[in-house]
């Protein structure tokens, strides 16, 4: 059972809108899910967060080649100070293929975290008010409960 938070609006009807949690929606849509749901602030955030992630790749590739690169160790004598430069090497060439796959791992954990209490902050900022809220198994569920027991009082 998840819990539900019911808003209604005068004109736009009632709705439920899950509290908090997972949401499926923004994890796999990401970025593009809050943009879907008309929260462009949050989209742009995604992006921005996605951005500055792949900006430390790109910067510590940068950093490795101008100031940790020597080209004279040997691989056929392996010593930690040559696993040091392999591991560098290694770093250097996959670093910004890395930090885009944490770029992206970051926009899905994003979209996750924030994609139930990004759609119910804009169903407030459209005029619906908070009127209850109701344990339920989906958001029809809530609403059926929110009704029966409109009816019963």
């Amino acid at each position: 059972m998840k819990n539900f938070k019911i808003v209604q609006h005068p004109t736009l009807g009632t709705k439920a809108v899950r509290e908090g949690g997972w949401s499926w929606w923004g994890f796999f849509f990401f970025g593009w899910y809050f943009l879907f749901k008309g929260r462009v602030k949050d989209f742009f955030i995604s992006w921005v967060l996605s951005a500055f992630i792949m900006g430390i790749g790109l910067g510590l590739k940068v950093y490795i080649e101008n100031f940790y690169w020597d080209y004279s160790f040997s691989l056929e004598i392996i010593t930690d100070e040559n696993l040091t430069y392999m591991a560098l090497e290694y770093l250097n060439e996959y670093s910004l293929i890395i930090f885009i796959w944490l770029s992206q791992i970051g926009m899905w954990i994003h979209g996750g975290l924030l994609g139930n209490k990004s759609r119910y902050a804009k169903l407030i900022s459209q005029g619906f008010e908070c009127v209850d809220d109701f344990e339920a198994n989906n958001s029809p569920h809530a609403i059926a409960l929110y009704e029966k027991s409109k009816q019963s009082s």
